[in-house]
Parts: structure tokens; C-alpha cells; sequence
């Protein structure tokens, strides 16, 4: 009989707690995988943007040079790695396998849905299509994206202090009066005993 009480009285402690997570677990099982992958998109599309004035700075060199756009990003890619080469590597292949210089860059700028490398895309397909020297174009591009990350840079530094004053009040001043208070007992400890040694 008591192992029937005991069995009810666990029971009862442990379903009001499984039963949300019997709902919560499959819920977070499926969505995980997919906050997963947004979150690597995100770390890439971020890389990629922050290759980007770089790259738009050798690519205006190589332009300058004489050499073909083509070959430039070519070897701006393999300098420089990372996502920047995966890209353009896929529109090299792109363009090998017969599709349209136009195409090949309107697709890696939906693939990366980033603002810069659309504006990019915008300037090559324009040059090639204008016939206009790229490397003005390029350069410029380059200076505003710098501009544009040295502004977000100063937005995330503004909002990071109001946080890191945060985390000094919760955290810091109650240390600091705790050691004070402490500091103090101690020496009224001391004065106390002093006083009742004496007497």
C-alpha cells in the first residue's frame, strides 16, 4: 500500500512538469534545425559583407591594370577565401555553364539577400552593359561600405553602454557594498572586543 502512495505522490510532482515538456520538446525539435541554419546564413551573410570593401578595393586595382573583371574576381577570390570565393566561384561556374553574365549575378545577389553585394551585383551588370570603366564605381562602393560598418560600429558602441551600466549596477555595486558592509563589521567587531577586553 505504501509503495501505491508513494508511486501517486511522484506522480503527481512529475506530471505538472513533464506534461509542458512532453509539448514544449517536439515543438523545439522541429524548430531548432531551422534557427540553427538562419543563424549560420546570418554569420555568413555577415562575413561575406565584411569581405566586401576589401575585395571591391582589389577588384578596382586588378580593373585599373587591365585585367577583365572576370579574372579579377578570380583573384580576389582565392586571395581572399571565405564566403566571397564560394560566390563567385558558383558565378564562374555559372557563366562556364552558359548562363547569362546578367543572370549569373542577379542570382548571387538574391542568394546572399545582402543590400552590398546587391549593390555590386547593380554595378557590374551595369558596366558590362554600359561599357563604362568599373573601377570609379567599385571604389566608391568601397567607401560606403566602410562609411556604413564605422556607422553601425558607432550605433552598437552607443547602445552597448547603457548594458554595460547595467551589468555594473547589478553586479558590481553590490559586490562593493557587500565588501564595504563586511569591512565594516569586521572593524566593529574589533572595537566591540577592544571595549570588552578593556572592561
Amino acid at each position: 500500500m505504501l509503495g501505491v502512495g508513494a508511486l501517486a505522490l511522484v506522480a503527481t510532482a512529475i506530471v505538472p512538469v513533464a506534461l509542458p515538456m512532453l509539448l514544449i520538446a517536439p515543438l523545439a525539435a522541429f524548430a531548432l534545425p531551422d534557427l540553427l541554419s538562419m543563424r549560420v546564413v546570418a554569420q555568413r551573410r555577415r562575413n561575406l559583407v565584411d569581405q566586401l570593401p576589401d575585395a571591391l578595393d582589389l577588384l578596382a586595382v586588378s580593373a585599373r591594370a587591365g585585367m577583365t573583371i572576370d579574372r579579377a574576381v578570380d583573384l580576389v577570390a582565392e586571395r581572399l577565401g571565405g564566403p566571397f570565393k564560394d560566390e563567385f566561384e558558383l558565378v564562374r561556374r555559372e557563366l562556364e555553364l552558359g548562363t547569362s553574365r546578367r543572370s549569373a549575378l542577379t542570382a548571387l545577389a538574391e542568394r546572399t539577400a545582402a543590400e552590398p553585394v546587391e549593390r555590386l551585383c547593380a554595378a557590374l551588370i551595369r558596366a558590362e552593359e554600359l561599357g563604362t570603366p568599373v573601377a570609379d564605381a567599385l571604389e566608391r562602393l568601397a567607401g560606403g561600405m566602410r562609411h556604413t560598418r564605422s556607422q553601425e560600429v558607432r550605433e552598437r558602441a552607443a547602445k552597448a553602454a547603457p548594458k554595460i551600466q547595467l551589468v555594473v549596477a547589478l553586479l558590481m555595486v553590490p559586490a562593493t557594498l557587500m565588501l564595504v558592509i563586511g569591512l565594516l563589521l569586521i572593524e566593529l567587531a574589533r572595537q566591540v572586543n577592544a571595549v570588552i577586553g578593556a572592561g
